[in-house]
C-alpha cells in the first residue's frame, strides 16, 4: 500500500533485492517483492520449500514453488548437490520430506563427492523436561568424552518464549 500511495518513494536508486530463505516469506511479503518488480527492481530469491518452518507466522512453501509464475522473468536454477551433509544424513532427511502433502516434485539431492556420511540419531522424548535432561547429557557426552568445548556446542531450538526452555537446560 506504500508503494501505491507514494509511488515516488525514492526506490530508483534500488536496482537488486536479495531475498535468502524465500520459502519463509508470507503472502503479503510476496506482494511486497511483486510491487518491488513493478518499480524496477530485481528480485534474487534463494530457497527451498522443504525447509518452510515458520507456518505459525503464515509462511508459505507455495511462494517459492510459484516463484517462476509470480515473476515471469524469472530464472530457475535447481541444486542437485548438498555442500553440507553426507549419504547418512540426506537419506532420512529425504524419506521425511519427500512424505509431505503438497511437496513439489524434485530430484533428490546427493552428498558432495568425498563428504563424510554424517551421523542421524532420532531420539523422541517423554516430556519437555525429560529433553532437556537428553540434551543436557549429549552435550556432556560431547564435553567429557569427546573433548569438544563447551563454547563450541550450540543449541538451536525453534521457538522458545520467555526462556521456558532454554533456562532450565542452561
Amino acid at each position: 500500500e506504500l508503494l501505491e500511495d507514494h509511488p515516488d518513494v525514492g526506490l530508483h536508486q534500488l536496482e537488486l533485492l536479495i531475498v535468502d530463505e524465500y520459502q519463509d516469506l508470507n503472502r503479503r511479503e510476496v506482494g511486497l517483492l511483486q510491487a518491488l518488480t513493478g518499480h524496477g527492481v530485481s528480485i534474487l530469491a534463494v530457497g527451498d520449500d522443504d525447509q518452510s518452518i515458520y507456518g505459525f507466522r503464515m509462511a508459505d512453501p507455495a511462494g517459492i514453488r510459484n516463484f517462476p509464475e509470480d515473476f515471469a522473468e524469472a530464472e530457475e536454477y535447481k541444486l542437485s548437490v548438498s555442500q553440507r551433509c553426507g549419504e547418512d544424513i540426506l537419506g532420512p532427511a529425504r524419506d521425511l520430506m519427500e512424505m509431505a502433502a503438497r511437496r513439489s516434485s524434485k530430484p533428490r539431492l546427493t552428498p558432495r563427492p568425498g563428504s563424510a556420511a554424517g551421523v542421524f540419531g532420532y531420539l523422541a522424548f517423554q516430556s519437555e523436561a525429560a529433553e532437556r535432561r537428553g540434551v543436557a547429557e549429549l552435550v556432556d557426552i560431547l564435553v567429557e568424552t569427546d573433548g569438544i568445548r563447551p563454547s563450541d556446542v550450540i543449541v538451536m531450538v525453534r521457538g522458545d518464549y520467555n526462556d521456558s526452555w532454554s533456562g532450565p537446560l542452561r
